[in-house]
């Protein structure tokens, strides 16, 4: 459990700028960044983390960053 918490904190950290789900998913080690997206991102969705292209969720482009108040 404090692997996970240490990676969303390493998550958390590396989005303050807006990257890309390919971005994360070599920057957290992952293979598979669709897996790395279930287990990381969707949870800080809204809360944490917002996506740079709302109105469309699998836009290739898509980013994700870190709201304003936990910058």
């Amino acid at each position: 459990m404090k692997k996970k918490q240490e990676t969303i904190q390493k998550l958390i950290g590396y989005c303050k700028e807006p990257r890309t789900l390919k971005d994360i998913s070599e920057y957290l080690g992952y293979s598979d960044k669709f897996r790395m997206k279930r287990i990381y991102i969707n949870p800080l969705l809204d809360d944490v983390l917002i996506m740079t292209s709302a109105e469309s969720k699998t836009d290739p482009k898509q980013k994700y960053v870190v709201k304003k108040k936990f910058v």
